[in-house]
């Protein structure tokens, strides 16, 4: 059955005709923030800010017990095979876990200890000298992860390495890096879970050949490092096998921050940190998993997530996090949720009625402000957002700074909610010496309608254990609203399709043939790239 035929869903569509004011809300119920506030594994979330009353969250978790979510969480996590178009399990938790499958846990310090040893020295370059760079080449989820680590932890890490990131095909990306980097100095690690990704291996090849002009092809090869879940098609490309680390075709790569994937970052902010970022996650899959439903962190966003989208018409979800450190997070998200959500047919092979996958974006604290805020707080769509903000300053002697900066996403919060009326800003302009018709015509201009929802997270500060807790939080509340919509949210059939896709105009390209294949407006381009 589809989740809109439920007769849960179409309560909450009735519901849904004359949704709650949340600043009547807040009057009705003087206690409603201390109601509607829930902490799990290392996370504070105010979702009082919500256009939902308690009917309507009751409803919405009669939808979630109906969509079976808390059973069909605990089969991923024991193994089931979840991600039932591929046949196999998702099991990217097991990577957190306190007593992880022998095997996993053996090439999982296996990569903790190689990236350790760089980190110290003791893996250095055939001329004796430590790696002072790192060139991580990867894409998606073999980018965004490690990325998001990196800039989140490094800060105050000495004595390490400093990481590149190389992630698009376009050349400029690479040979911008390359400019700045000493070849006798520097490690290439390529990450691919299949290693047959195209715009990894374009990248690779030519790190390769920079490095073998600059030193020796028997050189260039302990200069080179690999995590992939194809090892031969690695050690074919010319990676020692010692240096190949094992991916688990069951770890999605946007799931997949938690593994050797992340071998770079670990190299950057050590060992040390990596496991605690692996502590938060597991602590917050702790939380989610035994948690009531009432009390479930996860569970409370994922469903006011479908409430705003699926019944209030919200067409995106903003997600702005407060910390410079956490610039990537936004990013990383849409990933993890376009990519594992963004489906059309559901388990029973229907199609969706319903609007699949939430429309994420976002970015960084106070620098947004001055950028698309102005659309929430007076365009014409209604736009929920999270705001993360980290309780306590990284840096006492920045205790001042850091208060401003949680004044300044409070008061958008707040005024996401509250708007400003038309009587408050007429008021001011004659105030200020308006006369009445130009008084109406800016009080038109400066009013806000208000009434819009946002959910305040906040962490005790921005540390590994934090992070890795705030991972798994949007881990997990992706993945249960996957199970109320019906779609699998660990396969990615149409970036597969784009990829064949790319393969057939490369052929043709090169004069291999299948250009009459294609369609009208592809023969054209193709002509005019190759007149040109």
């Amino acid at each position: 059955m589809l989740p809109q035929a439920k007769a849960e869903w179409r309560k909450l569509k009735a519901l849904a005709k004359q949704p709650p004011d949340i600043r009547r809300l807040f009057a009705q119920t003087p206690d409603r923030a201390k109601q509607w506030a829930l902490e799990g594994g290392g996370v504070f979330l105010d979702s009082s800010k919500s256009r939902a009353d308690d009917n309507i969250l009751a409803a919405l978790h009669s939808l979630a017990r109906a969509a079976q979510v808390g059973e069909k969480l605990r089969a991923q996590a024991r193994g089931d095979k979840v991600n039932f178009t591929e046949k196999r399990p998702a099991l990217h938790s097991v990577l957190r876990a306190q007593a992880p499958p022998p095997a996993v846990l053996r090439e999982l310090n296996r990569a903790i200890q190689f990236a350790e040893d760089v980190r110290a020295g003791k893996i250095s370059a055939p001329n004796g000298k430590p790696f002072t760079r790192i060139l991580h080449i990867g894409i998606g989820g073999s980018h965004l992860g490690p990325e998001l680590l990196r800039d989140a932890l490094a800060h105050n890490c000495e004595s390490a390495p400093e990481i590149h990131f190389v992630a698009n095909a376009d050349p400029a990306a690479l040979f911008g890096k390359l400019h700045n980097l000493n070849p006798a100095e520097t490690l290439v690690v390529s990450v691919s879970k299949s290693f047959s990704t195209g715009e990894t291996l374009e990248n690779s090849r030519a790190a390769k050949s920079w490095l073998e002009n600059a030193l020796t092809p028997d050189n260039a090869k302990k200069h080179l490092a690999a995590v992939t879940a194809n090892p031969a098609a690695a050690r074919e490309f010319g990676v020692p096998e010692n240096r190949v680390f094992k991916m688990n075709d069951w770890v999605g790569g946007r799931y997949s921050l938690w593994s050797a994937v992340s071998l770079s970052a670990v190299a950057a902010v050590g060992e040390k940190q990596f496991r605690a970022f692996l502590q938060g996650g597991r602590e917050m899959d702790a939380h989610v998993l035994e948690a009531p439903d009432e009390k479930n962190i996860a569970l409370r966003m994922a469903l006011l997530g479908i409430w705003h989208c699926n019944f209030l018409g919200a067409q995106t979800h903003c997600v702005v996090a407060y910390q410079h450190r956490l610039r990537g997070f936004a990013r990383y998200l849409q990933q993890l949720t376009m990519e594992s959500n963004g489906k059309r047919i559901c388990k029973s092979g229907g199609e969706s009625k319903a609007d699949t996958g939430e429309i994420l974006w976002g970015g960084e604290g106070t620098n947004d402000q001055h950028s698309y805020f102005q659309l929430l707080a007076q365009g014409t769509r209604m736009i929920p957002a999270d705001f993360i903000l980290a309780q306590n300053p990284e840096d006492e002697n920045h205790a001042e700074a850091h208060r401003n900066l949680l004044a300044h996403a409070l008061g958008w919060s707040r005024a996401l909610m509250t708007g400003r009326s038309f009587e408050s800003a007429h008021a001011e302009a004659l105030a200020r010496g308006a006369g009445a018709r130009d008084a109406k015509k800016l009080a038109a201009h400066q009013e806000c309608p208000g009434n819009r929802p946002s959910n305040i997270l906040f962490i005790p500060r921005l540390n590994a254990r934090a992070l890795g807790a705030l991972t798994a939080l949007y881990e997990h509340k992706t993945a249960m609203q996957s199970f109320i919509w019906g779609v699998n949210a660990f396969d990615q059939w149409g970036v597969e399709s784009g990829k064949k896709l790319t393969r057939e105009i490369l052929s043709a390209m090169s004069g291999a043939g299948g250009a009459e294949q294609l369609d009208p407006s592809t023969r054209m381009l193709l002509a005019k790239i190759q007149a040109d």
